[in-house]
């Protein structure tokens, strides 16, 4: 199997969230080191302080503003430790999509020369992560790297995952827009659709939601408008299965459509 990068945004937007938490661990330093600074000039004016004005219950003007400006060292570490602990979630989240895209990949690399993988497919529709093209047909596929429970039920999709505490915690399976991970897939595939529709090639396309992590479980699946929800090996047969054999000539023509519609598509970003 041939693997085609069209565009590798996990892997961007990883050393993307890298370099920015590599600058807030400096910037919260920075603010740390403001702290103690606070801290040492408010004592130096506490210990300033003449012994009558220790008896009276009511800081001095340099007390006030040193105390003050510690107040604000204060909140403004908070800050950037909050900026550092977020940053530090998406290096984490990246990674795992990097992680979960080779996983994929890996899964695959068992079919013929005659497949061509595109990895990163762009469209007017959104980002697909991985588009597989052979004498098999033509899938659209979003990669999941998620150690989950998954749902499905008609157009809901939620993932299930343990708290700290054991205890399982439910949550929509959706991406920043609110588009649940089939409708991502679809939205890609109808996009794609269209464009080969529209240069005269009559395909049909298959598509799926792919889970890498080796916990990740199916456990409920009432979806009938994705052809597979599953495990890497689940996909495998399902391409099988579900092929529709392509000329050679056919999949050169589609494969040159799909570089096509990215192209004009990732200029747009």
């Amino acid at each position: 199997m041939r693997i085609e990068y069209l565009s590798n945004h996990p892997l961007k937007m990883k050393e993307d969230a890298r370099a920015h938490y590599e600058q807030a661990t400096l910037d919260e330093a920075r603010k740390y080191a403001d702290l103690i600074k606070a801290q040492n000039s408010l004592q130096q004016v506490l210990d300033a302080k003449r012994w009558w004005q220790r008896l009276i219950p009511v800081p001095t003007v340099a007390e006030q503003a040193a105390t003050m400006r510690m107040t604000e060292a204060k909140f403004e570490r908070e800050d950037a430790q909050a900026k550092q602990r977020r940053l530090a979630g998406e290096v984490k989240a990246w990674t795992a999509g990097v992680e979960g895209e080779q996983a994929f990949d890996d899964a695959v690399a068992g079919l013929s020369d005659d497949w061509i993988l595109f990895s990163g497919y762009r469209n007017r529709s959104g980002e697909a992560d991985k588009v597989l093209l052979g004498p098999g047909g033509l899938w659209v596929v979003e990669v999941k790297n998620i150690n989950a429970w998954i749902y499905v039920s008609g157009s809901d999709w939620i993932y299930e995952r343990l708290d700290v505490d054991g205890l399982p915690v439910r949550t929509k399976a959706v991406d920043n827009g609110g588009r649940t991970w089939g409708r991502q897939v679809l939205d890609v595939a109808e996009g794609l659709d269209d464009h080969l529709q529209r240069n005269g090639m009559m395909v049909t396309i298959r598509t799926g939601v792919v889970l890498t992590h080796p916990d990740a479980l199916v456990l409920q699946n009432r979806n009938a408008e994705l052809d597979v929800v599953g495990r890497p090996p689940v996909l495998l047969h399902a391409v099988n299965k579900l092929a529709l054999p392509m000329t050679t000539e056919s999949s050169l023509s589609v494969a040159e459509l799909i570089r096509q519609d990215h192209q004009q598509h990732s200029r747009l970003v």
